[in-house]
């Protein structure tokens, strides 16, 4: 299928590989290691806060299940909850320790339930947007109390309408590339086309938009609650309210498709982000590595239970 075969051009999983590569790298090499031990040290002594962490990660995972399976139902797709959360851990397992996860795993598991290829890739697109939407909305406090806090906030006028230009001219160039190549949608009767269109139908399903915004709402306060939890647990002496405002913007930078499951550019994200209230590369690198491990098993914990399932079906 032309639109798996685009997601599994080498060139790309080779970029993002190289992306997490470098940038664990260049941050590794400026770590304090005695500092980071400390904190990971500190987790000992607030362990019931990893716990819950721990747990929300989980009831996260949960709520994506649903969110999908509402979301194929309304395409008419008859998939259990059992496949439908078996293809979604293992897809999300992949997506965080390899390069491609919830858009090829996703289809070829569920494609032995009976589900076509462009239903999968389409319902996951869809979650993505709207995830992406919820994401930069929740980051909209946070970016503004940055905004405040950067130094770019004290440049002249002048400066600032040159980057704000500048990023305006890289989104224009994006759109008249898109417009330029919109034949490799495939004229309209192509596997492209057709996740497209059916990507469409589901923003004009009301009902299946409200329930699955509130969904994914619910979701990502339980990942931002995980990452207040963590980063108290490591000792971050921050108020919980400036902790809720800063959080969203670094999730939504290291959400970027641009690394391997995130490696890297959550780190980064989390690195120039906190140093902006005051807390040090060491720390920030910390929390993002617990944050990261505890992801994983999160989904360890599905995986162990679908695989006790799946021996007695």
């Amino acid at each position: 299928m032309r639109a798996l075969e685009i997601l599994k051009r080498p060139n790309i999983r080779s970029v993002k590989l190289l992306v997490s590569i470098v940038l664990l790298t260049v941050l590794a090499w400026q770590v304090d290691y005695g500092e980071a031990k400390a904190h990971f040290a500190q987790v000992e002594h607030n362990a019931w806060q990893l716990l819950l962490a721990l747990v929300l990660l989980f009831v996260q995972f949960l709520v994506t299940v649903v969110r999908w399976q509402m979301v194929l139902k309304s395409v008419g797709s008859t998939a259990h909850m059992y496949d439908v959360a078996r293809a979604a851990v293992y897809g999300s397992l992949s997506n965080s320790v390899l390069i491609f996860g919830n858009l090829l795993v996703r289809p070829v598991m569920l494609a032995q339930c009976g589900v076509p290829a462009t239903r999968a890739i389409s319902s996951t697109l869809f979650e993505r947007v709207l995830v992406l939407i919820v994401m930069v909305v929740l980051s909209v406090p946070g970016v503004f109390l940055l905004f405040e806090r950067s130094a770019f906030y004290q440049q002249a006028p002048s400066t600032q309408l040159l980057v704000a230009g500048l990023a305006l001219a890289v989104l224009a160039a994006v759109a008249v590339l898109l417009l330029y190549n919109r034949e490799s949608l495939g004229h309209g009767s192509g596997p492209i086309w057709r996740v497209f269109t059916e990507l469409c139908a589901y923003f004009r399903q009301r009902r299946v938009v409200v329930g699955a915004v509130f969904l994914t709402i619910a979701s990502q306060i339980a990942i931002i609650s995980s990452a207040v939890l963590i980063s108290q647990a490591a000792g971050l002496n921050l108020e919980p309210g400036l902790l809720w405002m800063i959080l969203p913007p670094m999730m939504l930078i290291a959400s970027l498709p641009v690394s391997m499951g995130g490696w890297g550019i959550r780190e980064l994200a989390f690195v120039l982000l906190f140093h902006e209230i005051g807390i040090s590369l060491s720390a920030a690198i910390s929390v993002s590595v617990m944050l990261g491990i505890l992801s994983i098993i999160a989904l360890l914990i599905p995986l162990i239970g679908l695989s006790m399932l799946t021996k007695n079906r």
